[in-house]
């Protein structure tokens, strides 16, 4: 009855951790799309979490995105990223394992295609949720 019990509550406390919206505290399969085109990205400055995946796709043409500015020294141009898209519809993965900041980027021979990534801290559990369950569990 007892060990019942404990597995009704954990699925009850899963189910609250869930529709916190804490439930991607543990989630680093997030997935972010930024679009690139003639016109720009889209997000220019998209915000993710450490962690997540940046989906990089191009409406057509070729495009190379290099981390910094174009006014940087070339040596320091893609020092922390750099994607290549080649052809239409061009589409490539990036797992995200920079440090915590922002970073600028931009395409390589397009100066004005420029946008500047946020990278921050996962998100954290909750801590009443956290709490409750170890508490269970301690006893």
């Amino acid at each position: 009855m007892r060990t019942w019990l404990a597995g009704a509550l954990i699925l009850l406390a899963l189910a609250g951790w869930i529709a916190s919206g804490s439930a991607d505290a543990l989630d680093t399969t997030k997935v972010f799309t930024v679009a690139v085109s003639e016109q720009g990205f889209t997000p220019s400055d998209p915000a993710i979490r450490k962690g997540w995946t940046i989906h990089w796709v191009s409406d057509a043409g070729t495009y190379t995105i290099l981390s910094g500015t174009p006014e940087d020294p070339i040596e320091d141009q893609g020092k922390d990223f750099k994607v290549a898209l080649v052809g239409d519809k061009a589409s490539i993965d990036q797992l995200i394992s920079l440090e915590v900041g922002k970073y600028d980027f931009f395409v390589e021979g397009q100066p004005t295609l420029r946008g500047t990534l946020t990278v921050q801290e996962p998100t954290p559990i909750n801590p009443t949720t956290w709490g409750f369950l170890k508490r269970m569990f301690e006893n």
